[in-house]
Protein backbone atom coordinates (compact mmCIF):
# COMPACT_ATOMS: atom_id res chain seq x y z
CA UNK A 1 0.00 0.00 0.00
CA UNK A 2 1.14 3.41 -1.16
CA UNK A 3 1.03 6.35 0.92
CA UNK A 4 -1.27 10.08 -0.43
CA UNK A 5 2.40 11.58 -0.83
CA UNK A 6 3.13 8.59 -3.41
CA UNK A 7 0.02 8.95 -5.26
CA UNK A 8 0.44 12.58 -6.15
CA UNK A 9 3.91 12.38 -6.99
CA UNK A 10 3.45 9.17 -9.18
CA UNK A 11 0.75 8.60 -11.99
CA UNK A 12 -1.31 4.94 -12.08
CA UNK A 13 -1.01 2.65 -15.19
CA UNK A 14 -4.58 1.49 -16.30
CA UNK A 15 -5.38 -0.01 -19.20
CA UNK A 16 -2.28 1.54 -20.82
CA UNK A 17 -3.05 4.75 -19.59
CA UNK A 18 -1.46 6.93 -17.04
CA UNK A 19 -4.33 8.12 -14.70
CA UNK A 20 -3.41 11.15 -12.08
CA UNK A 21 -4.15 10.72 -8.41
CA UNK A 22 -7.63 13.48 -7.51
CA UNK A 23 -8.51 12.60 -3.78
CA UNK A 24 -9.08 9.75 -1.10
CA UNK A 25 -13.00 8.74 -0.06
CA UNK A 26 -14.14 5.84 2.03
CA UNK A 27 -17.08 3.93 1.15
CA UNK A 28 -18.24 0.90 3.64
CA UNK A 29 -14.94 1.47 5.45
CA UNK A 30 -12.81 0.74 2.81
CA UNK A 31 -10.49 3.67 1.69
CA UNK A 32 -10.45 3.91 -2.25
CA UNK A 33 -8.00 6.48 -4.23
CA UNK A 34 -9.94 8.27 -7.04
CA UNK A 35 -7.64 9.36 -10.08
CA UNK A 36 -8.68 10.85 -13.10
CA UNK A 37 -7.55 11.79 -16.96
CA UNK A 38 -8.37 13.62 -19.60
CA UNK A 39 -8.68 12.64 -23.29
CA UNK A 40 -10.29 13.53 -26.89
CA UNK A 41 -13.22 10.96 -28.12
CA UNK A 42 -11.77 10.41 -31.34
CA UNK A 43 -8.53 12.05 -33.18
CA UNK A 44 -10.45 11.19 -36.52
CA UNK A 45 -13.07 13.40 -35.45
CA UNK A 46 -13.49 17.33 -37.20
CA UNK A 47 -14.50 18.37 -33.68
CA UNK A 48 -13.53 15.86 -31.20
CA UNK A 49 -15.33 15.86 -27.80
CA UNK A 50 -13.41 16.18 -24.29
CA UNK A 51 -13.96 12.87 -22.34
CA UNK A 52 -13.11 12.86 -18.71
CA UNK A 53 -12.28 9.57 -17.34
CA UNK A 54 -12.41 8.78 -13.29
CA UNK A 55 -10.92 5.46 -11.79
CA UNK A 56 -11.87 4.31 -8.14
CA UNK A 57 -9.35 2.16 -7.06
CA UNK A 58 -8.96 0.09 -2.84
CA UNK A 59 -6.02 1.95 -1.51
CA UNK A 60 -4.55 -1.09 -0.37
CA UNK A 61 -4.61 -2.37 -3.72
CA UNK A 62 -1.96 -0.02 -5.02
CA UNK A 63 1.94 -0.61 -5.19
CA UNK A 64 4.88 1.48 -6.90
CA UNK A 65 6.22 0.13 -9.60
CA UNK A 66 10.37 0.81 -8.98
CA UNK A 67 11.41 -0.26 -12.27
CA UNK A 68 8.76 1.79 -14.64
CA UNK A 69 8.27 4.74 -11.51
CA UNK A 70 4.77 4.33 -11.72
CA UNK A 71 2.07 2.99 -9.68
CA UNK A 72 0.30 -0.09 -10.50
CA UNK A 73 -2.75 -2.49 -9.11
CA UNK A 74 -2.29 -5.37 -6.93
CA UNK A 75 -4.75 -7.55 -6.37
CA UNK A 76 -3.29 -8.92 -3.12
CA UNK A 77 -1.46 -5.28 -2.13
CA UNK A 78 2.02 -7.13 -2.45
CA UNK A 79 2.60 -8.01 -6.54
CA UNK A 80 1.64 -6.37 -9.83
CA UNK A 81 -1.29 -8.40 -11.21
CA UNK A 82 -0.99 -9.15 -14.57
CA UNK A 83 -1.00 -6.78 -17.81
CA UNK A 84 -2.73 -7.48 -20.19
CA UNK A 85 -0.33 -7.04 -23.87
CA UNK A 86 -1.70 -4.34 -26.25
CA UNK A 87 -2.44 -0.74 -27.00
CA UNK A 88 -5.02 1.78 -25.14
CA UNK A 89 -8.52 1.83 -27.15
CA UNK A 90 -10.79 4.51 -27.28
CA UNK A 91 -13.32 4.73 -24.37
CA UNK A 92 -16.45 4.02 -26.70
CA UNK A 93 -14.53 1.06 -28.04
CA UNK A 94 -13.70 -0.64 -24.56
CA UNK A 95 -15.91 -3.61 -23.14
CA UNK A 96 -18.13 -2.37 -19.97
CA UNK A 97 -16.80 -4.89 -17.69
CA UNK A 98 -13.01 -6.11 -18.23
CA UNK A 99 -10.05 -7.30 -15.98
CA UNK A 100 -7.35 -5.64 -15.15
CA UNK A 101 -4.30 -6.40 -13.47
CA UNK A 102 -6.19 -9.07 -11.76
CA UNK A 103 -9.13 -7.19 -10.55
CA UNK A 104 -12.67 -7.16 -11.75
CA UNK A 105 -14.07 -3.81 -13.27
CA UNK A 106 -16.63 -2.42 -14.60
CA UNK A 107 -17.54 0.92 -17.06
CA UNK A 108 -20.11 3.17 -16.00
CA UNK A 109 -21.39 6.82 -16.48
CA UNK A 110 -21.08 8.91 -14.08
CA UNK A 111 -24.05 11.96 -13.53
CA UNK A 112 -21.93 14.24 -14.61
CA UNK A 113 -21.08 12.46 -17.67
CA UNK A 114 -17.80 11.07 -17.09
CA UNK A 115 -16.23 7.72 -17.77
CA UNK A 116 -16.18 6.17 -14.31
CA UNK A 117 -13.96 2.63 -13.75
CA UNK A 118 -15.27 0.91 -10.66
CA UNK A 119 -14.33 -1.96 -9.12
CA UNK A 120 -17.20 -4.32 -9.71
CA UNK A 121 -17.35 -5.75 -6.62
CA UNK A 122 -18.22 -1.76 -5.18
CA UNK A 123 -19.57 -0.16 -8.25
CA UNK A 124 -23.16 0.61 -7.12
CA UNK A 125 -22.44 2.13 -3.39
CA UNK A 126 -18.86 3.71 -5.51
CA UNK A 127 -21.32 5.07 -8.23
CA UNK A 128 -23.47 6.83 -5.93
CA UNK A 129 -20.74 7.84 -2.92
CA UNK A 130 -19.33 9.82 -6.40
Amino acid sequence: MVDEASLEMNVLSFREKSFSFDRSITVDGVVYALFHRTEVESESKFRPKVVRLNLAVPMDAIIEDLASETLVLAPDGKAAGPRRPGTAVEVAAEESAFREQGIEFVRATGTDGAVLYLPKAAAERLRSAL
